[in-house]
């Protein structure tokens, strides 16, 4: 009987052990080998991506969140008290554009408040004090905003940790 080992260098042969009393064609086992690691990275391989997705689907969440979060303080300035002559009607219709582009920028402040608040409850499993601001009145104030968006990215790691390669869904608390 001829053993087969399989090193850096290449396949050497040796002489078999009697005490086992298996033989093993190098070709075998150069198959078996092959046939082992393609049943194993088959098997792996989406596993590893459904753990990228997850962590990926982490990472969204919380962009989506910080994002939200900047663009409600952006929405929270509203272009007033446009000069007359940059506007090309009389002052009654000026006043009536000045009324209406008020009146959209606080509406479009408030949808974007709610989307914000949307967002804050998305990442809540896992920054519990985003339960507290998705519940603590209907406005993010200007004061808390980065305040909130330092807690989310002090939080981002961790929950990014949570996505194990076999987990049951268990969040941070």
């Amino acid at each position: 009987m001829i053993y087969a080992v399989i090193s850096l260098t290449g396949v050497s042969v040796s002489e078999p052990d009697t005490a086992t009393g298996l033989t093993l064609d190098p070709g075998i086992t150069t198959a078996v080998i092959s046939a082992a690691v393609a049943i194993i990275v088959a098997f792996l391989a989406p596993v590893f991506q459904s753990r990228r997705q997850r962590r990926d689907a982490v990472n969204a969440r919380f962009d989506t969140a910080v994002g939200s979060l900047l663009i409600v303080q952006a929405a929270r300035h509203c272009a007033s008290g446009i000069p007359g002559v940059s506007y090309p009607g009389s002052a009654a219709q000026r006043a009536e554009f000045e009324r209406q582009t008020t009146e959209r920028s606080v509406t479009r402040y408030i949808d974007l408040t709610g989307e914000a608040k949307s967002a804050l409850a998305d990442i809540a499993p896992y920054v519990p004090r985003a339960r507290e601001w998705v519940s603590s009145g209907w406005e993010i104030r200007e004061d808390e905003e980065p305040k909130m968006r330092s807690t989310i990215e002090r939080a981002r790691p961790a929950a990014i940790r949570s996505e194990r390669l076999f987990n049951s869904r268990k969040y941070p608390r």
